[in-house]
């Protein structure tokens, strides 16, 4: 399963293992996951199972669901998660700054 972050060489299984879950080990998240149900029906169960139970406890927090209003292949996954919110303010700034540049 790990071997799609690792491209093939001459080094064993065993210490490209090693390697990738290091990497991984390393890496920020954001904060939010999506999970994709097969259907709507079991996304609206899984939701009201966690809303009853006040959420859903792991490895010392508590995961809360929610419906998402988009499909999975709405969402621009390149993007997802991997912005600052300072970024995202330079970024609105930019956004109108253009928006004023295009109205003059």
């Amino acid at each position: 399963e790990l071997y799609a972050f690792h491209e093939e060489d001459n080094r064993s299984e065993e210490d490209a293992e090693v390697e990738i879950m290091e990497v991984l080990k390393t890496m920020t998240s954001s904060g939010h996951a999506v999970a994709v149900f097969e259907t709507e029906g079991a996304r609206d169960e899984a939701v009201r199972i966690s809303e009853d139970l006040g959420g859903i406890r792991f490895q010392g927090g508590t995961l809360r669901l929610e419906a998402a209003h988009c499909e999975p292949d709405t969402v621009y996954w390149q993007n997802f998660g991997h912005t600052s919110f300072f970024l995202q303010v330079v970024r609105l700034i930019q956004g109108f700054g253009w928006i004023l540049v295009a109205l003059t």
